[in-house]
């Protein structure tokens, strides 16, 4: 999910709507979700996400892709 801050309100839900599944959640957020099991990443030279995980797959895709 990105641009989670724009819904902040609905991260207390998270952790009872996820605790029954097996299901891993990637939010991108500008501000801390503050909820378990969260973990903070921060990117440098504030890339977008999208970006970041192009760069670590560069190798592997061809330009197309």
């Amino acid at each position: 999910m990105d641009n989670f801050e724009q819904v902040i309100d609905a991260a207390a839900d998270l952790p009872s709507l996820l605790s029954s599944t097996s299901v891993t959640m990637l939010a991108t957020s500008r501000v801390l979700l503050r909820i378990d099991g969260e973990r903070s990443v921060e990117l440098q030279d504030n890339l977008p996400l999208a970006l970041e995980l192009a760069a670590a797959r560069i190798r592997v895709l061809s330009p197309a892709q």
